[in-house]
């Protein structure tokens, strides 16, 4: 929901490369993990690369999955021909 708006955003303001499409998909998945569960020691921990908490360990998972799509949707956007020998 949030990949989108983000996208046509970068687009008008002329900024839709590799590594905004990166950075804008490491973000989101970090909001979407920020949202399903917070640190229970409060962002101190998140700050602080506590990774004995769940949920700190949750949210850079998610990012690390958001930075993922991203990579792939703009393989599919820039439709890099695959080479087969």
């Amino acid at each position: 929901m949030l990949a989108i708006p983000a996208f046509f955003a970068l687009n008008r303001l002329g900024l839709v490369n590799l590594w905004s499409t990166l950075v804008a998909g490491l973000v989101i998945g970090g909001i979407m993990g920020a949202f399903t569960e917070q640190p229970q020691t409060g962002w101190d921990a998140f700050i602080h690369a506590g990774v004995a908490d769940h949920a700190v360990r949750r949210i850079c998972a998610l990012a690390t999955i958001g930075a993922i799509s991203a990579l792939v949707f703009w393989f599919v956007r820039t439709e890099i021909p695959v080479r087969t020998t």
